[in-house]
């Protein structure tokens, strides 16, 4: 993860993927999205018990900031 000032300063980058774009959001939301089961319960002992389940909960949170595109669901198709 690459962190920026800002959209524009991620933009002007000279690397930046315009594919990539939708990843782009705020610290702040990225750490409201990241606080899920699959990122939070990495060690637990039955993280692969809820792994489907936590997952879930994680593009759900991706989709309450209007990214639901197919970046984030690359291995689906």
């Amino acid at each position: 993860m690459l962190l920026f000032r800002s959209e524009e300063h991620a933009r002007n980058w000279s690397r930046f993927d315009t594919q990539s774009a939708e990843a782009v959001l705020p610290i702040a939301d990225w750490v409201h999205i990241l606080a899920t089961g699959a990122f939070t319960k990495r060690l637990a002992m039955d993280y692969f018990d809820t792994y489907d389940e936590d997952f879930e909960d994680f593009f759900a949170r991706l989709a309450e900031y209007g990214r639901s595109g197919p970046f984030w669901r690359n291995n689906e198709e």
